[in-house]
């Protein structure tokens, strides 16, 4: 068990190496280190960092803000999920891919951020056929 949200309390950022896939394509299985601040007021594109209902703690993108609620999803996955704002309390300001850290401000970030967002409908497709290109080439 992690106490993200007790670090953000205390010191306002905290650097963590995420583990999973579910950030894919942008935030890579224990190769991406993040800077997560408090979270003020979560924006539509933001990576959040929040707690389920079942205490678990996840780290996904905001999709879309329908009042209290959240729409959030992971970057590798196609099911969307609502969260309430009061369950947030991190976002990322950046992550490091290997050496180069990339700001989510960047323009060339929020570009293929927007496109990546805008495939939700056809991700499915994408994650499948990019699994299936990964094991044949591990065959």
């Amino acid at each position: 068990m992690n106490d993200y949200k007790g670090v953000l309390e205390k010191h306002s950022v905290l650097t963590f190496t995420p583990g999973g896939n579910s950030m894919w394509p942008f935030i890579k299985d224990g190769k991406s280190s993040v800077i997560v601040e408090r979270l003020e007021k979560p924006e539509k594109y933001d990576v959040i960092l929040y707690d389920r209902n079942d205490s678990r703690t996840v780290f996904h993108r905001v999709l879309g803000i329908d009042g209290d609620s959240l729409i959030v999803c992971g970057d590798n996955q196609y099911v969307a999920e609502r969260v309430n704002v009061s369950q947030a309390y991190g976002v990322m300001k950046g992550f490091y891919s290997g050496k180069k850290y990339v700001d989510k401000r960047s323009k060339g970030y929020l570009f293929a951020v927007r496109i990546w967002c805008a495939s939700l409908k056809v991700r499915k497709l994408i994650i499948i056929a990019h699994n299936h290109f990964l094991k044949a080439k591990n065959n």
